[in-house]
């Protein structure tokens, strides 16, 4: 039987988190501004998105009883996919937003991993809405290995050679390596973009 909710360590693991957050985004942004080259409201306006992910992978958080640590808060990734995908269509002019079709099976994360791989998966709907040809199909699902899950987001564009990483933008370096801290991938190649990570 479940053991009681450990209200209190939520607690303090949740604003540790939040405060981690905080920190995450700040580096974010300083790193953009040492790229140089977009404007200054092209730079908030990717901090504006960056941190919508964060707000909505805290906002679906939910706390489930654990025997082992007397509860755990996890984040319905599939909604917060769904989230994410509208919010990432809202970034161009509505007359130019592409189609966006999505495909999500069930997939549940702890809030630790929920804000990298949020923000991962923003960097990369963002990119294939501004950058890539209609239509656009989001599916999260099991991932290539056993106890895997994984995002793929496929645009009528070419894909991104993994060669030239360096040279497409900082947003895709960011989910590269925000995906190495979940211990898990981005994988670039001629076809669709892919984020996979080990299940918890």
């Amino acid at each position: 039987m479940a053991q009681d909710v450990d209200w209190e360590r939520l607690y303090r693991e949740t604003r540790h988190r939040i405060g981690n957050t905080m920190q995450m985004l700040l580096s974010l942004l300083r790193l953009q501004m040492r790229q140089g080259g977009d404007s200054s409201q092209a730079t908030l306006q990717r901090l504006e998105v960056r941190m919508s992910a964060a707000a909505a992978a805290y906002a679906l958080a939910r706390v489930v009883p654990d025997d082992a640590e007397g509860g755990r808060v996890v984040v319905d990734f599939n909604a917060l996919i769904a989230d994410m995908a509208e919010e990432a269509r809202r970034q161009v002019e509505p007359d130019m937003a592409p189609s966006l079709k999505t495909r999500l099976e069930p997939v549940e994360v702890s809030l630790e991993d929920a804000i990298p791989l949020a923000i991962a998966a923003m960097e990369v709907l963002v990119n294939a809405v501004e950058h890539g040809g209609p239509p656009i199909t989001v599916v999260l699902g099991p991932g290539p290995e056993s106890g895997w899950s994984r995002l793929v987001v496929e645009d009528g564009g070419t894909g991104v050679p993994a060669a030239n990483l360096r040279k497409d933008g900082i947003g895709l370096r960011i989910s590269q390596s925000l995906m190495r801290q979940v211990q898990g991938r981005l994988v670039l190649d001629e076809g669709p973009v892919r984020l996979e990570w080990p299940n918890d």
